[in-house]
């Protein structure tokens, strides 16, 4: 981590190339201004917390290891690795900008699928959604609201509604950073169909071009799936 605490939540760019790159990279630009919070967190843990998941942990011998964060996500990690020490003595976890993932790989809540679900009924296209869309357990919209826990009275984030599906992640001012959560979230817990995965990636998709951060964002993304 820098020395100086003032630097400590602005979390760095990755390679284009790399598979999430455009969420992580839209977090480094946020943080410039409105750094995350930092305190005990390493940057791995701060970028895992907050949608940016392609990197393989890996402690001081070289050993893969699990960020404290969550499980240890994506990939074989070949290029780009920066150190991001948690503290005097800790296992250092590489955050790794060179490699795309392996297929099935990003799943940090595998073992939760179906817990901490209080969404009733969304195994099924009928609760919600268009035709043909099954988000199996999760609902997948978001919400906009002022104030949340840490923030600002003013200050708007995004988050998603569903607990499996923000179970870990913490809120955003930047919606694109949870529309990829929910997508990802699809996949990895939620045993979705695939046309309800690629509604959402047409959702979020919708979310990127319209470049708000307001009430508005949220509710076209939820109109999109059909909620």
């Amino acid at each position: 981590m820098p020395a100086t605490a003032a630097l400590r939540g602005i979390v760095p760019l990755v390679d284009p190339d790399v598979l999430g790159s455009d969420v992580e990279n839209a977090n480094s630009a946020d943080s410039i201004n409105n750094p995350f919070q930092a305190d005990g967190l390493s940057v791995a843990d701060i970028v895992l917390a907050n949608g940016f998941s392609n990197f393989t942990g890996q402690d001081a011998g070289g050993a893969t290891a699990a960020p404290a964060g969550g499980a240890a996500a994506g990939g074989a990690a070949n290029g780009g690795n920066a150190n991001n020490n948690a503290g005097a003595g800790a296992a250092a976890p590489a955050v790794n900008c060179g490699a795309a993932p392996a297929a099935g790989n990003n799943n940090n809540n595998n073992n939760n699928a179906g817990n901490n679900n209080n969404n009733a009924g969304n195994n099924n296209a009928g609760a919600g959604g268009g035709a043909g869309l099954d988000f199996g357990l999760c609902s997948p919209e978001i919400s906009f609201k002022l104030g949340r826990p840490g923030r600002k009275a003013d200050e708007g984030t995004f988050l998603p509604d569903d607990a499996l599906v923000a179970q870990g992640q913490q809120d955003a001012l930047n919606p694109n950073i949870i529309t990829n959560r929910v997508c990802d979230q699809l996949t990895n817990v939620c045993e979705a169909n695939q046309a309800a995965k690629d509604a959402c990636k047409a959702a979020q998709a919708l979310v990127a071009s319209l470049g708000t951060k307001d009430a508005t964002t949220a509710d076209a993304f939820n109109k999109a799936l059909g909620f």
